[in-house]
């Protein structure tokens, strides 16, 4: 299985002959790989959640047809009852079309938000890497005994120990930022997520209330009983 981006960075940063490390940032790095591994699955999830809703609904249509299909054509309230099934179907189609395009917009945000720091992430991999070759150049260089190389890889060395130094205070605080935004996203998802099925159950308990209502206080429907009496 293919390691992910961030393990790999996780590996050029750490590595294992020593390299120099940010135990912050590192430990920044896994959490965010969590993070995003999280996304990944609630992307599959969902999928497979959407999937099992339009299974669902198909079945649903099909049954309402049957149910349609009980009561006598010259009932007063068959109409009544073809509105309903035709409502409650349009509510489905409506609802999983909102839910589809709104969760997948937000996935798809949160994922560009994930690309947007690979590429700073990368920036320090590289410069990281930069720095590591360079300093074993430099300490083999004084090995050796080759000032005059010394002189020019200290001065080199100097460069991008400042760049690394820099490139990792702003990456310690972006990830941390990175992780707030992320949760603040995040619970704008679930709000929807949870808001958007509320509507759907909402406008289908009125539906069906108003239908059973309206026939309940209809003398038609309630014929045979009153006959009874």
């Amino acid at each position: 299985m293919a390691k992910s981006f961030f393990r790999n960075v996780t590996d050029q940063i750490t590595g294992s002959s020593g390299k120099t490390t940010d135990a912050q940032i590192l430990q920044a790095l896994n959490h965010f790989e969590d993070e995003h591994l999280k996304l990944q699955k609630f992307k599959r999830e969902f999928d497979k959640y959407t999937q099992a809703i339009l299974v669902f609904d198909n079945a649903s249509f099909r049954f309402f047809d049957v149910i349609r299909s009980l009561t006598d054509p010259s009932w007063s309230q068959q109409q009544t009852l073809d509105q309903l099934c035709v409502d409650i179907g349009r509510t489905r189609n409506e609802h999983l079309q909102h839910l589809n395009k709104q969760i997948i917009s937000n996935i798809n945000t949160t994922f560009d938000i994930f690309e947007k720091m690979k590429g700073h992430i990368g920036e320090q991999c590289r410069i990281q890497h930069d720095y590591d070759k360079t300093r074993r150049q430099y300490l083999a260089s004084m090995r050796r005994e080759e000032q005059t190389k010394v002189d020019r890889i200290k001065n080199e060395l100097d460069h991008l120990k400042s760049a690394l130094n820099l490139i990792n205070c702003e990456l310690r605080d972006d990830l941390g930022k990175f992780h707030l935004d992320l949760q603040s996203h995040n619970r704008k998802t679930v709000i929807e997520l949870f808001g958007i099925h509320g509507n759907f159950y909402k406008n289908s308990h009125k539906l069906c209330s108003n239908f059973v209502e309206k026939l309940q206080g209809n003398p038609s429907t309630n014929s045979s009983k009153n006959k009874k009496s």
